[in-house]
């Protein structure tokens, strides 16, 4: 609920925004990766702060979504599944 607070705080509907939704391989999302985008979203947001410019807060934010996202189809913060 964390994440989806602070996407909401910049406009970004976690349901439906395409700056949020990428095609991916269905990994599905562990429970580590949950913890990973909270913390990068908590510290995106914090960075955020320092701005005065609202288009530059959503910018952060948008630009910690691509990092989270070529993370996430590139399966660079785990293990990918083997298919056999």
């Amino acid at each position: 609920m964390k994440a989806q607070a602070i996407l909401l705080k910049y406009g970004i509907n976690p349901a439906n925004d395409l700056r949020n939704l990428v095609w991916a391989p269905n990994w599905g999302h562990s429970e580590q990766y949950v913890l990973d985008v909270v913390a990068a979203l908590v510290e995106a947001d914090a960075n955020a702060s320092k701005f005065t410019s609202e288009a530059k807060k959503v910018k952060l934010i948008e630009a910690t979504l691509r990092e989270l996202a070529e993370d996430y189809i590139h399966g660079e913060r785990w293990p990918r599944k083997v298919v056999k």
